[in-house]
């Protein structure tokens, strides 16, 4: 097991060594994720990488959990919230179109799309699929109000004067 992240891997090699890889990586070294997020990305992504070969093919496969929490932008209160990530991803690596035909269902794919993986960009790109498409923020609902309904909730500062015209 290793607590450096190399920049490339020969994931066929890593494979066939079952290779693991543990470590806290700060939020602020994915760029792409610092403009999603509503802090300066001083927190830790604890990182677990995992490679395998996949039993009925052979094929290099990996498996990656990320925990974090992201601080994303809640869309109807556009306050800054934790968004809880646990995520667990298992791939199996191909080259071609070819080869991800071959793999379980129970499996997604990796294309590789150059001879070693970028384990770097690959948990980046999980950590945005991670994101939701609508950021909220967890808690009661926003109760909205049409119109009529608005100006009926108000308080009217003449409501009292009407009620004691009634009782005289």
């Amino acid at each position: 097991m290793s607590k450096r992240l190399p920049d490339l891997i020969e994931p066929s090699q890593a494979a066939r060594n079952g290779q693991q890889y543990r470590l806290a990586i700060a939020q602020s070294r994915f760029p792409r994720l610092m403009e999603m997020l509503q802090d300066d990305g001083a927190r830790e992504v604890d990182v677990a990488l995992d490679f395998f070969e996949e039993p009925e093919t052979g094929y290099p496969a990996f498996t990656l959990t990320l925990k974090t929490p992201l601080s994303l932008q809640c869309q109807r209160t556009l306050e800054a919230y934790d968004e809880p990530v646990d995520e667990t991803y298992t791939a199996v690596v191909v080259n071609d179109e070819a080869e991800a035909k071959l793999v379980p269902e129970q499996y997604d794919t990796w294309l590789l799309e150059a001879p070693k993986l970028n384990p770097w960009q690959m948990i980046e790109d999980e950590l945005l699929l991670a994101i939701p498409q609508v950021p909220r923020k967890p808690g009661e609902p926003l109760v909205w109000l049409d119109g009529d309904a608005a100006a009926e909730a108000e308080e009217n500062p003449f409501a009292a004067l009407k009620d004691l015209m009634k009782k005289h």
